[in-house]
């Protein structure tokens, strides 16, 4: 392996880290967004938007994973007095 062959890897996988992370970052963002959205402090069209690519996992396994990372940023609403431990249906 000549040197230059070894510096060609050495940026392919720097791009090929650098681009997972930047994916990542962006799945990740689809929560706090979405709850800012539902707060008000962000237009919910150009939230989904901007996440509209993710729908793209709907019908896959990945779907689940994405409902149940975006159940964390929601947690179930309580109803009633918080001692009975009733949960809203």
């Amino acid at each position: 392996m000549s040197e230059n062959e070894g510096h060609r890897e050495g940026k392919l996988l720097r791009l090929f880290c650098g681009l997972f992370l930047l994916l990542a970052t962006y799945a990740l963002s689809v929560g706090p967004a979405t709850k800012l959205a539902f707060a008000g402090y962000l237009p919910r069209r150009i939230v989904n938007a901007v996440y509209e690519p993710l729908n793209l996992v709907n019908g896959t396994p990945f779907e689940t994973v994405r409902i149940w990372y975006l159940q964390l940023w929601f947690p179930p609403v309580y109803t009633g007095d918080i001692a009975d431990g009733e949960r809203a249906r």
